[in-house]
C-alpha cells in the first residue's frame, strides 16, 4: 500500500493544484491501479475502489469476521454494487454526466479511503476489548484481528505476543515481539521479552541484536535501562564473554542495586570465574532481594540461589 500512498499524493498534486476535479480521480483510480499491477487499459478507474475494498476486507475477515466486521463489509460492499455505474452497463448509462461520473467516484473512493483511515481506530477497539474477555481463544481472535486491521499496531503484537508465550508457543511470540519492536522502534518492553526469549533457545548473538537496537533508541528511563543491561550481560554470559558481562552488571548495579536479577547474574558470573567465596554473597543478594513483584526474574536462579546457600556451594 506504500505504493498507493504515493501515487495517491501524485495525483493530488499534479491534478487538485489546477482544479481538474476529474483527472484527479481518474488518477487517483490509475494509482491504485499501478500498485495493484493492473495494466492502465482495462478501464482502471472503474475498479478502483474494488481493488481498495478487497484489501479491507481481507484485513476485516481475518481470521473470521464477527458482528461488526460483517456490518461493516456488508455497508461496503452494497455502497459499491449501488455505484454500479463502476462495473455495470446499465449503470455506465446512467453516468454519461461528468458531473455524475465525478460525484460517484468521489462518494465511492472517499468512503473507501475514510475506511482505510478508520482502521487504526477500529483495531484499537478489538485491542481494549481483549481485557475484557476470559477465554484465550477469544483474546487470541480478537489481537489477531486488531494486528489485521493495523499491521503497525505495535501494543496489539505486543499483547499476542505475551497471550503466545504464556501458552507456551514460543514460536508465535517471537513473531510476534519482533512485529511489535519494528512496529515501534522504542517499545523496549517487547525488545527485552523478546531478548529473553532467543536467550532461553541459545540464540545470544540475536539477543544481542535485539537489546543493541533498542540502546541506539537512546532509553532513558532507569527501568529500562536496568533491564536492557541485565539481559544483554545475560546474552554475554551466554557466550562466555564474561569482562563484557562483568560491564554490564556494573552499569546495571549502578542503576538500581537492590533488584535480585543483576545479583543472581554475577553470582553465575563469578561461579564461572571460579571464584566462589564472592559468587556466595551474590547468591545471598539474589535471595534476599527477591521479589515477585520484580520482572525478568528466572525461577531457576532462584532455585539455583537456595541450593548453593544450603549446601555451601557449587557441588
Amino acid at each position: 500500500m506504500s505504493q498507493y500512498w504515493f501515487f495517491l499524493s501524485y495525483a493530488r498534486r499534479d491534478s487538485v493544484e489546477n482544479n481538474h476535479v476529474e483527472r484527479f480521480y481518474r488518477d487517483l483510480a490509475l494509482a491504485v491501479g499501478r500498485s495493484a499491477g493492473i495494466p492502465s487499459d482495462v478501464g482502471i478507474e472503474r475498479i478502483a475502489a474494488l481493488v481498495a475494498a478487497v484489501i479491507i476486507s481481507y484485513r476485516f475477515g481475518y481470521p473470521a469476521p464477527d458482528i461488526l466486521s460483517f456490518s461493516i463489509l456488508t455497508l461496503l460492499w452494497l455502497g459499491l454494487i449501488f455505484a454500479g455505474s463502476l462495473f455495470f452497463p446499465l449503470g455506465r448509462r446512467w453516468v454519461r454526466s461528468a458531473n455524475r461520473r465525478v460525484m460517484i467516484h468521489l462518494v465511492s473512493l472517499l468512503a473507501v479511503c475514510g475506511l482505510f483511515q478508520a482502521l487504526p481506530g477500529i483495531a484499537l477497539r478489538y485491542n481494549n476489548e481483549v481485557f475484557q474477555q476470559n477465554e484465550v481463544r477469544e483474546k487470541i481472535k480478537l489481537l489477531t484481528r486488531a494486528v489485521a486491521l493495523n499491521p503497525e499496531y505495535a501494543e496489539a503484537h505486543y499483547n499476542l505476543a505475551a497471550i503466545f508465550e504464556d501458552l507456551p508457543d514460543q514460536e508465535k511470540a517471537i513473531l510476534e515481539y519482533l512485529a511489535a519492536v519494528r512496529a515501534d522502534p522504542r517499545f523496549y518492553q517487547a525488545h527485552n521479552n523478546l531478548a529473553r526469549l532467543l536467550i532461553h533457545r541459545g540464540e545470544y548473538g540475536d539477543a544481542l541484536n535485539i537489546i543493541n537496537s533498542a540502546f541506539e533508541q537512546n532509553p532513558r528511563e532507569s527501568s529500562v535501562r536496568y533491564t536492557l543491561f541485565k539481559n544483554r550481560c545475560w546474552a554475554h554470559l551466554g557466550l562466555k564473554l564474561y569482562d563484557l558481562a562483568d560491564t554490564d552488571l556494573k552499569e546495571a548495579t549502578k542503576l538500581d542495586d537492590t533488584r535480585a536479577a543483576a545479583h543472581c547474574l554475577r553470582a553465575q558470573l563469578l561461579e564461572a570465574r571460579k571464584d566462589f567465596s564472592e559468587a556466595m554473597i551474590e547468591w545471598r543478594f539474589c535471595q534476599e532481594f527477591w521479589s515477585e513483584d520484580e520482572k525478568g526474574l528466572e525461577n531457576a536462579w532462584r532455585s539455583t540461589a537456595q541450593e548453593r546457600l544450603k549446601s555451601g556451594g557449587p557441588q
